[in-house]
């Protein structure tokens, strides 16, 4: 058993696979809401891409486990043991928090000018 399958053996059944699907629906929701909330259009599309890949890493891995697609060496996201994997989701991460504090830093400077 490889770590790609992390989810079937974490426990498909009940809490434990409810409460990683709910907890990474929720990091790409937010990962989208920062885009969205983002005034200029660099900063929206660095988040709507990486939103893009996170979602379809996960999509993918999800589909892997319940056999409904190839198993083709997809990680789930910051469950499975991946070494470039796991860097890259966090540096992607770090990136979106970089924008969402860079948008709220803008939004506080507007207010000041006015």
């Amino acid at each position: 058993m490889t770590t790609n399958h992390v989810f079937i053996t974490g426990g498909s059944r009940g809490i434990g696979a409810a409460a990683v699907l709910v907890l990474l629906l929720a990091l790409c929701l937010r990962t989208l809401q920062t885009g969205l909330r983002c005034p200029d259009a660099l900063g929206c599309n660095i988040c709507v891409g990486i939103f893009a890949a996170l979602f379809l890493q996960c999509v993918i891995n999800l589909g892997m486990n319940l056999q409904v697609l190839p198993v083709i060496g997809v990680t789930l996201p910051f469950f499975s043991a991946g070494g470039s994997s796991v860097v890259m989701m966090y540096l992607c991460i770090g990136i979106v928090l970089s924008v969402g504090m860079n948008t709220r830093r803008s939004k506080l400077d507007m207010q000041r000018i006015i």
